[in-house]
């Protein structure tokens, strides 16, 4: 039983760290700990509403890791094409500039084509700082979520 614990714990923490990590999806691996965790005791342990509630959680932080971005991008009045357009430069600055990389070069995106397109500074920076600002946000929460999933979890093994 100690390995399965083991293993549990392995993926619960490359779940936090994947969170914190762009491109690296922390909470589906924080869902897949959560799942091998329960297969391995037979599906007894954690109590099944112990089980949803872990997962509404890393669902709910799965949800900020695909849609934050292009939210905040769309509440300061980027256009459809340039949310798009960020999103395939994440993945891109990701293999240039990792982490960092990703970051800067989506607001630079954002601002650039925001700029090409209305001509309007402010209203360009305006959608770069939503975009790097929900970015940032989405990090946080979905850490800190699966950081309350690893804790829960880890609670529950103990007891």
């Amino acid at each position: 039983m100690e390995f399965f614990v083991t293993i549990t714990f392995v993926l619960l923490i490359a779940g936090v760290v994947g969170s914190l990590v762009p491109m690296i999806p922390g909470a589906f691996i924080s869902l897949i700990g959560v799942t091998y965790y329960w297969w391995s005791t037979g599906f007894s342990q954690p109590h099944i509403l112990l089980v949803l509630l872990l997962y509404m959680t890393g669902l709910t932080a799965l949800l900020f890791d695909w849609f934050a971005g292009a939210l905040g991008s769309k509440a300061a009045g980027a256009s459809d094409s340039t949310v798009r357009a960020a999103a395939l430069a994440g993945i891109l600055f990701f293999f240039i500039g990792g982490p960092i990389g990703t970051f800067v070069g989506i607001a630079g995106v954002v601002y650039v084509r925001e700029y090409l397109l209305k001509g309007d500074k402010e209203k360009s920076m305006k959608a770069a700082l939503y975009t790097a600002g929900s970015m940032l946000g989405s990090t946080l929460v979905q850490g800190f979520l699966t950081g309350v999933m690893l804790i829960i979890l880890a609670l529950s093994v103990a007891i």
